[in-house]
């Protein structure tokens, strides 16, 4: 499916059959708490989320970027920092012909990224109990 069916199908299976793509080949949806913004571009749909403030100690970048390394703990995405707001971003790109259940299930990968990076950085980082790694999301094996 090419980009504007995918989002399409996604506002039928969410309840919101308007969401589609605009001119500008943009949209954004949420889900629960979290807003995703779709973006379409040269064939490729960009998911990107906003998921909090930058970190300034050491050893929390240290741990973000580790997890950004290989897209282990990015949910095959990248962590990255939006100058103009401020805020820590969690993006994954996707060709834009998949079939639509791959794509439900990127999807549902994504999430539960942007869901643990929200809870790391609004919990202190580093200073809370770990009971799950990002690592967690993606088996390599």
């Amino acid at each position: 499916m090419l980009a504007e069916e995918l989002i399409s199908t996604l506002g039928q299976r969410l309840g919101a059959p308007g969401l589609a793509l605009s001119k500008e080949h943009t949209c954004a949806a949420e889900f629960d708490d979290d807003v995703l913004f779709f973006e379409h571009h040269e064939r490729r749909l960009f998911i990107i989320a906003e998921i909090g403030e930058l970190p300034l100690d050491m050893d929390n970048l240290r741990y973000l970027m580790q997890a950004n390394h290989l897209g282990r703990g990015s949910a095959f995405g990248s962590l990255g920092f939006d100058k103009r707001k401020g805020l820590l971003t969690l993006t994954r790109v996707l060709a834009d012909d998949l079939a639509y259940q791959k794509f439900e299930d990127q999807l549902s990968l994504f999430i539960a990224a942007v869901r643990f990076w929200k809870v790391f950085l609004q919990q202190g980082g580093l200073q809370q109990p770990k009971s799950f790694s990002p690592a967690d999301l993606v088996n390599l094996s």
